[in-house]
């Protein structure tokens, strides 16, 4: 009795119930995910205490006094909206699975909502924010608060618009530290029948039934405290760190009376399908890119051992797809320099057929690091001095690349390094001589036995090398 004493006045004292007209009670837990996961941790900020008080406490007050639990799950405000609604979707299965496992007398008590981006919560958060100075938080509080814009474009101007703070540096890589994880969470309230002090008169707390019957003021978030600013911004997980009090004092909800056994879901979530509203033009990011080209620098000028300097034209078209993290493309080059007095031959028609994933693409445009993939297949005479080589291969590749855009233009630099296989059937050839201006396949054998590409070369190891720059050429309107 004294352990589940001490327990509850720990969750009553961080958690405070709050009562409405009705005398019910509603008491609001929050339990948060990690970046980019719908699966809940127990070790993560204090989520396995918080699921484990709760079930001490039905336990104490007994399942026939729950009135309803409703589990409402939440995504950050940042990256493809679709993908968050699935966060927001799996996290709130995911809280119910726990709940129903960890306190199964409640299972049909539970009323999950996905409530999608946690637009509301970051705006209490930042509002009561001391950590940055006044103009920083109204700067990002006019951002919030525009009811005129698309919440894609919301996004946008809080990385883009926000400034820079003295205390803290840049604004949005400071709402990142220390606002945006506890975004990520799930949002459990529970609904009394009657007003809680009288569920809990025989705990052994006398403080415990002061501290529960109090009502607290909602609508009042604590001040943040100021956190610990690392070298880089990190949205993945932070294992160690505590939950925050200030995030957990979310404002109750409060039932009507006991026969509403369904709640609305949220204007967020209904507008799940529906097409975001039109926004205020802000540049070029009312559209977004839907076919780039470029070409490779490092052919324009490039050293061939035994030829010399030449120049290979390249031309490379990227197709964007609506939403996600990858891109299509498809590369030619095809050098066509013929040298008859020097008897150097640079002929080379080559295609190759790619696949990008970014890792991390920006909310309008595809940059940043990428993994890709590609086919080639190519053609070729080359030779220099009295040698040549004509033949025909297909290859394979793997590689790295990166990709940045020149400010808020469409131009953009592109780099990367490949490895793979080139398979190729050729035949050597020779300079005969000048009175007959023929060259011959390097062949000494019968004529009759004589075969075409009858050479092989199989080659491992680097494929391909560039730096190249892009331009954006065709947009489309955002959605």
């Amino acid at each position: 009795m004294v352990l589940v004493s001490f327990i509850l006045s720990l969750l009553w004292a961080t958690f405070p119930a709050v009562s409405d007209s009705t005398g019910f009670a509603t008491q609001t837990l929050p339990v948060h995910f990690r970046w980019d996961n719908t699966t809940h941790d127990k070790e993560y900020m204090g989520g396995g205490a918080a699921v484990d008080s709760l079930a001490s406490l039905v336990a104490k007050v007994g399942a026939d006094n729950i009135n309803s639990i409703e589990v409402t799950a939440y995504a950050s405000p940042e990256g493809v909206h679709e993908h968050n609604m699935m966060l927001s979707r799996q996290r709130a299965k995911s809280l119910k699975t726990l709940l129903t496992e960890s306190i199964p007398d409640l299972a049909d008590k539970f009323n999950v909502i996905p409530g999608g981006e946690a637009w509301e919560l970051l705006r209490a958060r930042v509002a009561a924010d001391s950590t940055i100075c006044d103009a920083s938080r109204e700067r990002v509080l006019k951002i919030l608060d525009n009811t005129t814009i698309s919440d894609d474009t919301r996004k946008w101007r809080l990385a883009n618009w926000s400034g820079t703070d003295p205390k803290v540096g840049n604004v949005y890589k400071y709402l990142l530290r220390a606002h945006y994880k506890y975004l990520r969470c799930g949002d459990v309230v529970i609904v009394f029948r009657q007003p809680i002090a009288e569920l809990l008169t025989d705990v052994e707390d006398e403080d415990l039934e002061a501290k529960v019957a109090a009502p607290a003021d909602s609508s009042v978030v604590a001040p943040v405290a100021p956190p610990v600013i690392p070298s880089e911004v990190k949205e993945a997980d932070e294992t160690k760190e505590p939950a925050d009090t200030a995030a957990q004092a979310v404002a109750a909800k409060p039932l009507p009376d006991s026969t509403l056994t369904q709640t609305p879901l949220p204007d967020s979530l209904q507008k799940e399908s529906a097409q975001l509203p039109d926004s205020k033009p802000v540049g070029r990011h009312d559209r977004v890119p839907l076919l780039g080209i470029s070409t490779n620098l490092l052919y324009d000028v490039t050293y061939i051992p035994g030829y010399g300097i030449t120049s290979i034209p390249s031309f490379s078209l990227e197709y964007y797809p609506r939403g996600g993290r990858w891109t299509i493309g498809a590369d030619v080059e095809w050098p066509m320099w013929k040298h008859w007095d020097t008897h150097d031959f640079m002929q080379i028609n080559n295609i190759t057929l790619w696949v990008r994933r970014f890792f991390k693409p920006d909310l309008h445009l595809y940059k940043g690091a990428y993994l890709f993939g590609n086919v080639n297949a190519a053609q070729y005479g080359i030779g220099w001095d009295d040698k040549g080589w004509e033949g025909e291969g297909l290859g394979g590749s793997l590689g790295i690349g990166y990709k940045k855009y020149f400010g808020n233009s469409r131009f953009y630099f592109d780099t990367g390094l490949a490895a793979g296989v080139f398979w190729s059937q050729y035949d050597p050839y020779f300079w005969g001589n000048e009175a007959t201006g023929w060259y011959y396949y390097d062949y000494a054998g019968k004529p009759e036995d004589f075969r075409e590409r009858s050479k092989h070369l199989l080659w491992f190891g680097p494929t391909r090398l560039y730096f190249s720059i892009g331009y954006d050429l065709l947009m489309r309107k955002r959605r």
